[in-house]
């Protein structure tokens, strides 16, 4: 069990750095600035906790496109933070 454990922690920071690497290039190739913060909390909580702390002026997020039917019973990180955060939040859904 502890290996497993470890062996899905790895996982986890491998991931998370391939996302700060492509975040990062991405902020520098279209010039913007930006933060890069990981944790294992309910996102969509953690997202506006963030959000606030920062005084972000805005969000942007991705979104799964779940169905109504999926998104009502598993929830929606993206549907939480577009109306739990004081600032303007975009949601953006792949073409």
């Amino acid at each position: 069990m502890k290996d497993d454990w470890l062996e899905w922690l790895s996982v986890m920071f491998d991931v998370s750095v391939t996302i700060y690497t492509y975040m990062l290039v991405g902020c520098c190739v279209w010039q913007l600035r930006g933060k890069f913060i990981s944790d294992f909390e309910k996102p969509g909580e953690f997202i506006v906790q963030v959000a606030t702390r920062e005084k972000a002026c805005y969000i942007v997020m991705g979104t799964r496109g779940l169905g109504k039917i999926r998104r009502t019973i598993l929830g929606s990180v993206s549907d939480f933070v577009v109306h739990h955060a004081t600032c303007p939040v975009v949601v953006s859904r792949s073409p």
